[in-house]
C-alpha cells in the first residue's frame, strides 16, 4: 500500500534531518562555559564558539559570560573524554555602558587560545570564515537553529572527581522575525542583530508537541542558517546539509518572545580590530 506523505510531513522531516547534520558538522566547534568559585564544583553559565580569524584561533562567547571572571574561575569543555581547560590570558570584551552590562546590546568577548589548551580540549575543530553566513539572502522561509548548553538539560553532566563534563548540545529550530518593533524595543537598528523567534512550546524530533526548554546557558552559542525550505532543491536529489553561522545569541526578550543574536561580521570585525597584533 502507497503511504503519502504531506507537504508539513516532508518539511518537519527534512528539517529534522538538516539540523541534524548541521549540529554535527559544528558540534566540536561549539563547547560549554562553566564557572567555579573558590575551588566550589564547576557549573555551566553559558556556551562558546571555537573560530579562526585570520590564522588565528580564538574562543568566543558573550560578553556577559567572561565577566564571570571578576569571581570566578571560567572553564572550557572539551570532547568526549577530555578534561576542563581554564580559560587564561588576555581577555578581550565590549565595554558595558555606564548603565551596566544589561544595556550591551553587542555583548561580545573573545580569547586568544594557545596550541597547548587547544590540545587539552580533544578533537576540536575551529570555525572558518568560509563556513559562516554573509547573512544577505532574504530570511523568508529560512530556518535557523540556536544551539548550545542550557543549564537545564546539563546541569547533572559535571563529573567533579575527573573534572570532566559529559555535555548535552541542544538545538532550538525557528524562523527569525523582521518585526521592527522588535528592534526597536531593544534600541537597536537591526543591522547588526538578528532576532530569532522563540515560542513556549516546539515540536520534537519526531513531530511531538514539548515545552521548549530555558534558554539560559545559550548565550555565547552560535545562531545557524540551515537555508530556505520553500526551495524544491532541498527536498530532492542529493540536497545540501550544510548550515552557515550567522550569528551568535546574547539573549532573550521575553515580551517579544525572541533569542537576540549578534551578527557574526560584528564579530569579526571585532576581533580583526581588537584581536592579538
Amino acid at each position: 500500500m502507497a503511504i503519502f506523505e504531506t507537504l508539513d510531513d516532508a518539511l518537519h522531516s527534512r528539517r529534522r534531518e538538516v539540523s541534524d547534520a548541521v549540529a554535527k558538522q559544528f558540534h566540536s566547534s561549539i563547547r560549554a562555559i562553566l564557572a567555579s568559585e573558590g575551588g566550589k564544583s564547576p557549573r555551566i553559565i553559558g556556551s562558546c564558539m571555537l573560530m579562526r580569524v585570520d590564522g588565528r584561533d580564538y574562543v568566543v562567547t558573550a560578553a556577559h559570560i567572561a565577566d564571570e571572571l571578576e569571581s570566578h574561575a571560567l572553564y572550557i569543555s572539551g570532547t568526549v573524554g577530555a578534561a576542563l581547560v581554564q580559560l587564561v590570558g588576555v581577555i578581550r570584551k565590549t565595554s558595558p555602558p555606564p548603565t551596566g552590562r544589561r544595556a550591551d546590546k553587542i555583548d561580545v568577548a573573545f580569547w586568544e587560545i594557545n596550541e597547548q589548551n587547544i590540545k587539552g580540549l580533544g578533537d576540536v575543530e575551529f570555525i572558518e570564515e568560509s563556513q559562516c553566513s554573509k547573512n544577505r539572502a532574504p530570511v523568508k522561509n529560512r530556518f535557523y537553529l540556536a544551539a548550545g548548553y542550557p543549564f537545564s538539560r546539563n546541569k547533572r553532566n559535571v563529573n567533579n572527581v575527573s573534572r570532566s563534563i559529559k555535555t548535552s548540545l541542544s538545538k532550538y529550530i525557528a524562523e527569525l522575525t523582521e518585526n521592527p518593533a522588535v528592534a526597536d524595543e531593544y534600541g537597536v537598528s537591526g543591522d547588526k542583530h538578528l532576532f530569532l523567534q522563540f515560542h513556549k512550546f516546539s515540536e520534537t524530533d519526531y513531530g511531538e508537541k514539548q515545552t521548549t526548554f530555558s534558554p539560559v546557558g545559550l548565550s555565547g552559542g552560535p545562531l545557524i542558517d540551515l537555508g530556505n525550505f520553500a526551495s524544491f532543491e532541498r527536498y530532492i536529489g542529493a540536497p545540501d546539509d550544510t548550515g552557515y553561522i550567522a550569528g551568535m545569541t546574547i539573549e532573550r526578550i521575553s515580551a517579544q518572545n525572541v533569542l537576540v543574536a549578534v551578527r557574526i561580521q560584528v564579530i569579526f570585525e571585532a576581533i580583526r580590530k581588537h584581536g592579538a597584533p
